[in-house]
């Protein structure tokens, strides 16, 4: 199980989004729930998580504050931003800072489950890709690992073409290193 984090000033969202959601279902344990990003900081520094779930306009730190200092500090944490602002600006900034995810409120569970599998699927992929280079001093096998990992980014990605570029060259790494081996 993923744990996730859920940031946002407003107690009626954070309480709606907490109790509705079925986190087990997606593979997802709720790890707490924070007021602002602030807090959230706060709170991930004594309690990793694995994805954060957050508000963008809050007091104290805003959303698009915190996914700064996340994809700073804490590059592994995977960002969902849910914003009640259809804003080009906040959604430049939240592919500057790695966010995963924009989601606009109101959100329906469908919405909300697509996400949280979506990026289910990325983060098995990158945890599968660290075990076998982990366990792996085969060069074979932690290509095709990394190629796995691509093919999952692949069906995710926006601009596929860079992830496809990616997939073909370790491709033909791991036919060179398997015809020298």
């Amino acid at each position: 199980m993923y744990r996730i984090l859920l940031v946002d000033d407003e107690a009626l969202i954070r309480e709606a989004v907490s109790d509705n959601v079925q986190w087990e279902e997606y593979g997802y344990e709720l790890a707490g729930s924070c007021e602002n990003g602030k807090e959230a900081l706060e709170f991930i520094e004594k309690n990793p998580v694995d994805v954060v779930l957050t508000d963008i306009c809050m007091p104290y730190m805003d959303g698009m504050q915190l996914s700064e200092k996340l994809s700073e500090e804490y590059p592994s944490t995977k960002i969902i931003i849910l914003s009640g602002y259809d804003d080009f600006d906040y959604a430049k900034k939240a592919i500057r800072y790695g966010v995963k995810e924009y989601l606009l409120k109101p959100i329906t569970a469908e919405e909300m489950g697509k996400a949280l599998l979506d990026l289910k699927t990325e983060l098995d992929a990158a945890f599968k890709l660290i075990s076998a280079l982990a366990v792996s001093g085969d060069t074979v096998d932690v290509i095709a690992a990394v190629r796995e990992h691509l093919r999952a980014a692949y069906r995710l990605a926006k601009d596929r073409s860079a992830v496809w570029e990616l997939y073909k060259s370790l491709e033909r790494q791991e036919k060179k290193e398997g015809s020298n081996g």
